[in-house]
């Protein structure tokens, strides 16, 4: 008697505890001796089994194929395959350069050259934050946005984002941001 109370429960202990919570659609905490599992087999005994448990209903999530909360739905695109178009985000679309928006306050943090082309960094307050733009100097072509979310509070990290960013845009001799940076990474690393 004194072993059931020490030793770890059976392995036949355990299935059979399984099978009994199947039978009454319950759950049970694994026991940690024999003891413990023959009372949870007595308890188990003692409720009337569910004529079916809880997952194996018809209509439970059991009968529904898996899904994924991030998949598109139907209702989201039209089209299929390379014309297949997002029916409501206009996000989706491309956009060109804007320039900065008169609600808020833009201005320029630091310039840089690329071959003949002059690059500006601007910071733009919107609200209670900062966000990063790298944006040509003459205003055609592509702008960047480096990093939003920056505390107006804090001076220093703006700087030393600034002074990071134009360490890269020189070591890599494009903008640092651009698709054509990012290939240019395993080259500039490896040597």
């Amino acid at each position: 008697m004194a072993a059931s109370r020490t030793l770890p429960p059976t392995t036949r202990q355990l299935r059979y505890l399984r099978v009994l919570a199947e039978r009454t659609g319950t759950t049970f905490s694994v026991p940690a001796t024999r003891a413990e599992a023959s009372r949870s087999i007595e308890a188990l005994r003692g409720r009337k089994p569910e004529r079916e448990a809880p997952w194996n209903r018809p209509g439970s999530a059991a009968d529904r194929p898996p899904s994924y909360g991030t998949a598109v739905h139907d209702s989201e695109v039209s089209g299929f395959g390379s014309t297949a178009r997002w029916r409501h985000n206009a996000s989706a679309t491309p956009r060109s350069a804007e320039p900065p928006k008169p609600g808020g306050v833009s201005r320029e943090v630091a310039r840089y050259q690329l071959g003949e082309a002059v690059r500006v960094l601007s910071a733009e307050r919107n609200g209670d934050a900062v966000q990063l733009i790298d944006r040509s100097d003459s205003g055609q072509g592509l702008s960047y946005l480096v990093e939003s979310d920056i505390s107006t509070d804090d001076k220093a990290s703006l700087q030393a984002l600034v002074a990071d960013y134009l360490r890269q845009a020189e070591r890599l001799g494009a903008v640092p941001m651009s698709g054509r940076a990012a290939l240019a990474e395993p080259e500039a690393s490896g040597a």
